[in-house]
């Protein structure tokens, strides 16, 4: 039986060279620099676009890509 590079290796080259895809709540608040709850917020609002797989909710990169670039005023400014 031959040796082949792990399943678990080759997802951590795929994420280290940016092919990722789709991200948990916790991820995408990592990547966009706000909280989980943010997101949670931004997704039931419909301003961020999230997909349900079984019991996750996941967002696109596309979708957080999208987010990032749009201007976001402020609500109750000082």
């Amino acid at each position: 039986m031959r040796a082949g590079p792990s399943s678990s290796s080759h997802l951590s080259n795929i994420e280290a060279e940016g092919f990722r895809l789709l991200f948990s709540e916790k991820e995408s608040a990592y990547t966009l620099g706000v909280s989980v709850r943010t997101v949670q917020t931004l997704i039931s609002t419909g301003a961020l676009r999230a997909q349900r797989i079984g019991r996750r909710v996941l967002i696109h990169r596309r979708e957080l890509e999208k987010f990032a670039h749009q201007d976001h005023p402020t609500v109750g400014g000082e």
